[in-house]
């Protein structure tokens, strides 16, 4: 399915939860301010350090978001297809970023800059309920990832990705999942 109507649905299916839709002249107004953009498999969206200036949607491929410390790759979490992404803390802020994001498989998708976002805040109320929807879904998930983290210890959480997310143990090279684990 083509990136654009796989965005449009996404946008769609979080305003329905919302008991909102979105009228076509304002998907004309998102649609015109996001571009194509695809990438290789281990290629840096986003540089730890560097400011992010994008807010992309994932519609082929996965993405791993990671830090580097004292010469230590952790990954913290991945981005799997029909998900919208950035450095949060950096794109909001437009400060460096304390994170990396990189793909991890030949990854496609739209990319939205940073002032086309805030024409959208601007001029679509619906977008700035979306995005609040997302942030929250997001930080949820943020939030359970740590709960996890601290009650299971590595083994554990090899366990319970083997039956909850055996694509990612397929997917995911093992020096990554090392690090993620």
């Amino acid at each position: 399915m083509e990136a654009r109507v796989q965005f449009r649905d996404y946008l769609n299916d979080r305003l329905r939860s919302l008991s909102q839709s979105l009228k076509s002249s304002e998907w004309e107004f998102i649609s015109a301010r996001v571009e194509p953009w695809e990438a290789e498999r281990e290629i840096k969206l986003l540089e730890q350090g560097q400011v992010c200036r994008r807010l992309y949607f994932l519609s082929e491929g996965l993405l791993r978001y990671g830090v580097l410390t004292n010469g230590v790759d952790r990954t913290n979490y991945f981005t799997r297809p029909g998900q919208i992404f950035t450095g949060s803390q950096s794109f909001a802020s437009q400060q460096p970023s304390p994170e990396f994001i990189e793909t991890i498989l030949p990854s496609c998708g739209l990319r939205i800059s940073y002032a086309h976002v805030q024409e959208l805040y601007a001029e679509l109320p619906v977008w700035n309920r979306l995005i609040l929807d997302v942030l929250r879904q997001v930080n949820g998930d943020i939030q359970e990832l740590m709960q996890a983290g601290k009650a299971e210890g590595p083994e554990q959480r090899y366990r319970r990705m083997l039956v909850e997310e055996p694509d990612l143990v397929r997917e995911v090279p093992i020096k990554i999942l090392a690090g993620y684990l």
